[in-house]
């Protein structure tokens, strides 16, 4: 499975902001901005994957002078399957054409190519399966335990 690199920078994104909250506490403002210029990602492509971050529920952005982004409580006990497939958006159909193995003559080519497509189905959804096991705190090598992010609403 290929992840789009706004899913990866959305990963990204949530490590740092995770990684930042407990170095700086509750009281300092942390900014997409900041976040930016940590991972090195351009300000504009951080700014929206941040909004799509509010919208799936996974942080918090406020705005003003005392505003900034934050992860949720209980935020990183989203399931890492789900917010992947969150951040990938509706899947296009995949080019899943396969050259038929078996002669078009005999009609079975649409049958096969339809058990290619149902395989491929399959796998993905055990993917999804398999990461949705995690939590996005299992995968983040930080010491957070006992982080407000961490409990549940």
């Amino acid at each position: 499975m290929h992840l789009s690199r706004s899913t990866n920078l959305g990963l990204q994104i949530i490590a740092e902001l995770s990684r930042q909250q407990v170095q700086a506490g509750e009281t300092t403002r942390l900014t997409a901005a900041g976040i930016s210029e940590a991972l090195g990602a351009s300000p504009t492509h951080v700014a929206k994957l941040t909004s799509r971050l509010v919208e799936i529920g996974i942080i918090k952005s406020s705005r003003g002078r005392a505003g900034g982004i934050h992860i949720i409580k209980g935020g990183l006990r989203f399931r890492l399957g789900e917010l992947i497939r969150k951040l990938e958006g509706p899947v296009e159909q995949v080019d899943r054409y396969i050259q038929p193995l078996v002669a078009e003559s005999n009609g079975s080519s649409s049958e096969a190519q339809r058990s290619f497509e149902l395989v491929l189905q399959e796998a993905e959804d055990r993917f999804y399966a398999e990461l949705d096991k995690f939590t996005v705190a299992d995968v983040l090598d930080l010491d957070i335990s006992g982080q407000h992010f961490l409990m549940k609403d």
